[in-house]
């Protein structure tokens, strides 16, 4: 559910907005897969992917034709050639789908600087003194968050002075209509709500359904403290957020930008010297981007489209914050490599992408006296090749590297590659 208790992570400041927006995206992952493959917009399409903490394939996101067919969340898979024979089953791309969403923050910082993500179907803006932006007024809001937003789409939008009734307005909400409740409003605007709007578990949802409360009215109307003794202290904060008493704290968190190389090969790429070849690459790539400069490299994620059409994935978080790509490559691959903890990926793969998804302050060393002989050489070395290359424009220079040392025909063993400093 989109709504989570208080706090304060690193990376987040908590405040107290007096007006907040709630922006809810239905079916956020069938709509990027259908602007991804627009062949099969009318149809019912289902995500199939591995259910979190089990091997079993389930359903993990599905259009509304898939739910009218009795189909949910969590379902086991071969539950829609039973239900739904006609559904387009296509696999869940988790990394695709957090890319995009990365990017709908980010679009969305130009509207409000303050946003509290909640992948994938929804985040909350903080409204409080945004030149232009009138808080009792969303039709200028729904305009704004429209023409920052990629096209296809389109949330539906809630403004109240609470996280809780924001989102219970952003789910009564029209693509055209956005909602706001004000606060006399609100008691009365919650009470007509359905009870499985809370953020609670499924299966305290369903008890609440067999015990008729049906509504957050039904909810408000127990005595606080019978919710209390029956369902702990969840079940008080339920009871306080269905009798309208919002006072969940706004986490706004700090957006860094996230830094993105990849490769894309002609044809499959089968060995280990492809993988770390074109690792190392991106590496030097990403530190050469803008972003990236005067700051060191915390956080990294390796991905890889095999090819089967699986995505495989590894997060790496570095011990500690690096500022060079070699130390950063020399981390990569002793993590990588079998027994180091995450292991690359198996088989061929087609596509590599190289993310740095946290960038830390550049750290203050103090300089040696006097560099060792080896590192005064290659200071000269790469000083000289800095000349030339911007001499002549074109790379003039290479190096041999082993590509396949184990194969009988020697111009497969090594290969020449750019020489990047």
């Amino acid at each position: 559910m989109p709504i989570s208790g208080s706090g304060k992570e690193r990376g987040w400041e908590v405040r107290t907005p007096q007006q907040v927006a709630c922006l809810w995206f239905p079916d956020f992952e069938v709509v990027l897969e259908l602007r991804r493959c627009p062949q099969f917009r009318g149809e019912p399409v289902a995500l199939i992917g591995s259910g979190e903490g089990t091997a079993e394939t389930v359903v993990r996101a599905c259009s509304v034709r898939v739910r009218a067919a009795g189909v949910r969340v969590g379902n086991p898979a071969v539950l829609l050639s039973q239900r739904c024979p006609r559904a387009v089953v296509l696999p869940y791309d988790l990394p695709y789908y957090e890319r995009r969403y990365a990017e709908v923050l980010l679009a969305l910082d130009a509207v409000s600087p303050a946003i509290e993500p909640r992948p994938f179907d929804a985040c909350f803006l903080d409204l409080d003194g945004i030149p232009g932006l009138d808080p009792l007024d969303p039709a200028p809001l729904a305009a704004a968050v429209r023409a920052v937003l990629p096209e296809g789409l389109v949330p539906r939008i809630g403004v109240a002075s609470g996280k809780f009734v924001a989102w219970v307005a952003a789910r009564t909400a029209t693509p055209v209509r956005p909602i706001l409740v004000a606060d006399e409003e609100r008691t009365l605007f919650l009470s007509q709500a359905p009870s499985a709007l809370l953020p609670a578990e499924p299966e305290l949802l369903q008890v609440f359904q067999r015990l008729g409360l049906r509504t957050l009215g039904d909810v408000a109307r127990l005595p606080r403290r019978a919710m209390l003794a029956r369902f702990g202290r969840p079940g008080e904060r339920l009871h306080r957020l269905a009798s309208g008493e919002d006072r969940e704290p706004f986490q706004a968190m700090a957006l860094s930008p996230v830094i993105r190389e990849e490769i894309v090969f002609p044809m499959t790429a089968p060995s280990v010297a492809d993988f770390y070849l074109a690792l190392e690459r991106l590496v030097r790539r990403t530190f050469r981007r803008a972003e990236r400069r005067g700051r060191a490299v915390r956080q990294v994620r390796v991905q890889a489209r095999l090819e089967s059409g699986e995505v495989w994935e590894r997060r790496l978080t570095l011990r500690r914050p690096l500022e060079t790509p070699e130390r950063v490559l020399a981390e990569l691959r002793r993590r990588l490599e079998p027994g180091g903890g995450s292991h690359r990926p198996n088989g061929a793969f087609t596509e590599l992408a190289l993310e740095i998804t946290s960038l830390a302050g550049s750290i203050e060393a103090q300089p040696a006296l006097a560099l060792d002989e080896r590192e005064h050489r290659l200071e000269q070395l790469l000083a000289e090749l800095e000349q030339l290359r911007a001499r002549l424009g074109t790379p003039s220079v290479y190096r041999i590297v082993e590509r396949e040392p184990w194969s009988r025909l020697p111009e497969r063993r090594y290969a020449l590659v750019n020489f990047e400093p």
